[in-house]
């Protein structure tokens, strides 16, 4: 899937210019939601009865600056 026409290295500029191009409003508080659920995954990963292991795989995927 790209992001504002980049298929890796998408950065929070890439996505708030595609948020504007589809008119998604609040779009820094809904990138703020996002980061504290990334950010929050184990606990919502244990909640969600997942394994450990299933859920450091999960996690290997995520890319926080």
């Amino acid at each position: 899937m790209s992001v504002n026409g980049k298929f890796k290295d998408i950065t929070r500029a890439d996505l708030l210019a595609e948020a504007d191009r589809f008119g998604v409003r609040r779009a820094n508080d809904l990138l703020a939601d996002v980061r504290a659920a990334v950010e929050n995954w184990p606990s919502h990963a244990k909640e969600a009865g997942l394994s450990q292991t299933t859920s450091e795989r999960v996690a290997a995927d995520f890319r926080l600056p």
